[in-house]
């Protein structure tokens, strides 16, 4: 209660990340059952941020991609 008199701004709260389909094996699959641009361009951000280097969309590099996108 003091808190909300003193102004202070309440905790803001995590959404929790979102499962998805958990037995695909297709990145692109997995991308659309959560909701989230599966498009080339998208993979490669997301390649970046989960630090797949040279992205160029390989069998090998999705692989690698969905299983830190899935951690």
């Amino acid at each position: 209660m003091k808190k909300l008199q003193s102004g202070a701004k309440p905790a803001q709260q995590t959404k929790p990340k979102p499962k998805g389909d958990m037995k695909t094996t297709s990145v692109v699959d997995y991308l659309k059952s959560i909701n989230v641009d599966s498009s080339m361009t998208n993979r490669k951000k997301l390649a970046v941020k989960y630090e797949v280097k040279n992205y160029r969309g390989t069998g090998a590099q999705n692989t690698q991609l969905l299983k830190k996108l899935r951690a």
